[in-house]
């Protein structure tokens, strides 16, 4: 393989697909399983940018006058009220559903498109429950009042007193299954808003993939992003009604990855890595994502990439299909050029009989020593991963002296 280069052609960028379908099968999801304590390769983990967040010091602060409108990012955005029957449509924007169909009905030919973006987009729709649930606990906040507020509620036939006490705000906005304010927040087939990554694995691990607010059958996976709730929470972090120190630790990171992008789409290839990187944590995990820019990096002439979609591909990470054949033999071409990660994923392999290969203590052996050598000129693993390969020689010891 040739010396790893400074920089390539410029990559094209990605488009930010609003949709995904995270369906997978029980396959896919024994391999994740079996791989995910073993996908320990850096030297050097992501770090949070912590820094002053741009908010309030506490929630519940005092308006002070310079707060932003709540009200302003759930609003219908054709109208400009609050939707009272809000549906989400697959451009990412919550509707009054009344309103969306009559402008369905001027779109000539049925050739649907998004009041905002003006692309393309079907007449399916989900009911946005949460979206419903955040309109709600505005008004019995005082977070919206006035006329608006009135208007709503007359429609919904709803009165209801202003909390002395104020109901958590929090609730309405974070994910139903990791109780954290979403960074990636996408909105699934039952209404409910959740983090991308955990949403998506917890389809991989449920089979029936039951609501996890409702419990009733979700037979649509598509995901579609949560435009408007993802501002609503930035709002509500600047207004003070939440706290948001976690979140804008993930910001600095997002920024962090915006500014790497870039570096890589015009070619960089460690910055096409440290992408690849990023999109393997847990708030930003994309494994698609993640294994398109390995693959990037591996086609520039980079070693950790064609050891990693090495790994990926045996492993079926971020690929609709395994392929063990191919896979194996980037791991091994990674590995006589000196990377200590496919040395241990091939030592791993041997040692387990993982991905089809074919058990050899002995070849377990050499591939983890070599792993191991200080003397190796690509050096990416973990001090976890080193711990990992120094604890499984000392199981093969025991093994081949049995």
């Amino acid at each position: 393989m040739s010396a790893t280069s400074t920089t390539v052609a410029r990559i094209p960028a990605i488009v930010d697909l609003t949709l995904s379908d995270s369906s997978d099968d029980e396959d896919e999801k024994r391999h994740r399983s079996s791989n995910d304590k073993h996908d320990r390769r850096y030297s050097k983990r992501q770090k949070s940018e912590s820094g002053t967040p741009p908010q309030r010091a506490a929630a519940g602060k005092k308006s002070t006058g310079d707060e932003d409108l709540i009200e302003d990012d759930i609003k219908c955005p054709i109208e400009h009220e609050l939707p009272r029957e809000p549906v989400m449509a697959e451009d990412g924007w919550v509707y009054e559903n009344s309103v969306l169909q009559q402008y369905f009905e001027t779109c000539k030919d049925k050739n649907y498109t998004s009041p905002m973006t003006r692309e393309e987009i079907s007449k399916r729709l989900v009911p946005a429950v949460q979206h419903k649930k955040l309109i709600e606990t505005s008004i019995r906040n005082g977070y919206i009042k006035g006329d608006l507020a009135d208007s709503w509620m007359k429609k919904q036939v709803v009165k209801f007193k202003l909390s002395k006490n104020k109901t958590s705000f929090e609730d309405a906005l974070q994910c139903p299954l990791t109780k954290e304010l979403p960074w990636n927040p996408v909105m699934a087939a039952d209404g409910h808003v959740y983090e991308r990554s955990a949403i998506e694995q917890y389809f991989r691990d449920n089979k029936d993939r039951p609501s996890p607010v409702t419990g009733h059958r979700i037979t649509n996976t598509r995901l579609i992003t949560a435009r408007q709730h993802k501002k609503a929470i930035e709002t509500s972090i600047k207004n003070g009604y939440i706290q948001g120190n976690e979140w804008h630790e993930k910001a600095g990171q997002k920024k962090k990855l915006d500014e790497l992008l870039r570096k890589a789409q015009g070619g960089e290839v460690k910055a096409m890595e440290k992408v690849a990187e990023m999109y393997e944590t847990d708030f930003l995990r994309d494994d698609k994502l993640a294994y398109h820019w390995f693959e990037q990096a591996h086609e520039a002439g980079s070693i950790l990439g064609t050891a990693s979609i090495g790994h990926m591909l045996c492993a079926k990470i971020g690929v609709k299909k395994e392929n063990v054949n191919k896979g194996s033999r980037l791991l091994l071409e990674a590995a006589v050029d000196g990377s200590d990660y496919a040395m241990y994923q091939l030592g791993l392999a041997y040692k387990g009989g993982l991905y089809d290969f074919r058990v050899d203590f002995k070849k377990a052996k050499k591939w983890l020593e070599s792993s191991q050598d200080p003397d190796c000129p690509h050096r990416d693993m973990t001090e976890e991963a080193n711990e990992d390969a120094n604890e499984a020689l000392g199981e093969l010891d025991k093994l081949m002296d049995a």
